[in-house]
């Protein structure tokens, strides 16, 4: 048991060294701003001479792919739909019952419920949350509507909404560049273009499954994007403080917040934590966060915040009257989804140490002023921060 035990780990070691070797190493300074696919488990097997299936975590295979819009069609009530559904395996019955969720297929026929009326409404009523996230975000993609879809998270506006739910619904391939993973991106992409193509560069076999299924089981149900995938502007940019070159990150793009006092925008990463005494680690990544307010007249856009992490470092704030003292020069502000930003922010951080950033990117998504109002009725739990932004007014949940 243990030489078996040693045998996968040393498999696992393998392949992730690898995996490094296949992507090939980068300067810190010039990292790249969304992290590179990972190498196909097949290939990296191949040069070790070991089976792909060693290589992976063991999980259950995706579930028949089956016609989502056959189902739409033929759905007529919850309760028949559940009274059909209700035949479970028995070892998979024992298994939800021991987790305790005795409505799972009641609530996988109340997905299907809101799907069909288009009523995102009937969601509320799912007990489990990611499944009721994902009838809403469904319901947004069926209708077309991009504004309906859930925000990354609820209590964080200014991060915007699920991207490949606004990719889908706004029929533009585009802006699955704005998801979080590359498993996202590919079954986003394969998705809005009713082609299983993207999914083969996922690096597991069981994410290429799963994209794959996917995009065959919505084929008939998902209106096709309009516009190909492919970045909506190129996400290019670089910043300096004093002498040191960093990464800024801009691959899945920025979201306008809009407030009364403008348009809000965060360029880069931003550490929402707050001054710590803790330094990053020397292993950590370099980051740069920039918080900007662009009124009516972009002539006027302002620095709200900077926040500048080096891996051994104490991080740099700039706020206040120091940040109003930077020059702020924004080329381009489409407010729309898809729509071209181009910043330049320049100024001293302190007395010694100059600051220079430009980025150009795309927006992937705008929050207008009435869905802050809907959040904010929530239930009273977020708040207007210091920097403009909706915060957290309690220690909740964060969805």
């Amino acid at each position: 048991m243990a030489f078996s035990r040693l045998a996968v780990f040393v498999r696992k070691v393998a392949a992730l060294a690898a995996a490094a070797l296949a992507l090939g190493g980068c300067d810190r300074d010039e990292a790249p701003s969304k992290p590179a696919e990972p190498a196909p488990v097949a290939s990296i097997a191949a040069s070790l001479g070991l089976d792909a299936g060693d290589l992976e975590p063991a999980v259950d295979p995706p579930a028949p792919a089956g016609d989502l819009r056959a189902e739409l069609d033929a759905f007529t009530t919850v309760d028949a739909c559940t009274q059909q559904r209700a035949g479970l395996d028995p070892v998979v019955g024992d298994a939800l019952e021991a987790i305790g969720y005795d409505t799972l297929v009641r609530d996988a026929c109340r997905l299907l419920d809101a799907a069909k009326s288009q009523d995102g409404k009937r969601c509320a009523a799912i007990d489990a949350s990611p499944l009721r996230e994902r009838c809403v975000a469904l319901v947004a993609e069926l209708a077309g509507d991009g504004d309906a879809c859930p925000f990354e998270i609820v209590t964080r506006p200014e991060r915007g909404r699920q991207a490949a739910c606004l990719a889908l619904a706004s029929r533009d391939a585009r802006l699955c560049a704005g998801a979080f993973d590359a498993a996202t991106r590919a079954t986003c992409e394969a998705l809005a273009t009713h082609d299983a193509a993207p999914c083969k560069r996922l690096g597991l076999r069981s994410d290429q499954a799963r994209c794959a299924r996917d995009e065959k089981r919505f084929a008939t149900a998902l209106t096709a994007a309009t516009t190909p995938p492919g970045t909506a502007h190129a996400a290019q940019g670089k910043a300096t403080l004093g002498t040191d070159a960093m990464p800024l990150d801009l691959a899945r793009g920025v979201v306008l917040l809009d407030r009364i006092d403008g348009t809000h925008v965060t360029v880069g990463s931003m550490n929402d934590v707050g001054p710590s005494f803790v330094v990053p680690s020397p292993d950590a990544p370099a980051t740069v966060g920039i918080e900007l307010v662009v009124p009516g007249d972009l002539k006027k856009a302002r620095l709200e915040r900077l926040v500048v992490e080096r891996p051994g470092s104490p991080a740099t704030r700039v706020e206040g009257s120091r940040a109003a003292a930077m020059h702020v020069t924004v080329g381009r502000l489409e407010k729309a989804r898809g729509g071209a930003f181009e910043v330049t922010v320049d100024g001293k951080v302190d007395d010694a140490t100059s600051f220079h950033a430009e980025a150009t990117t795309f927006v992937r998504d705008v929050v207008k002023a009435r869905a802050l109002l809907e959040l904010q009725g929530l239930g009273g739990g977020l708040s207007v921060g210091a920097g403009g932004f909706l915060g957290v007014g309690d220690a909740g949940s964060m969805r």
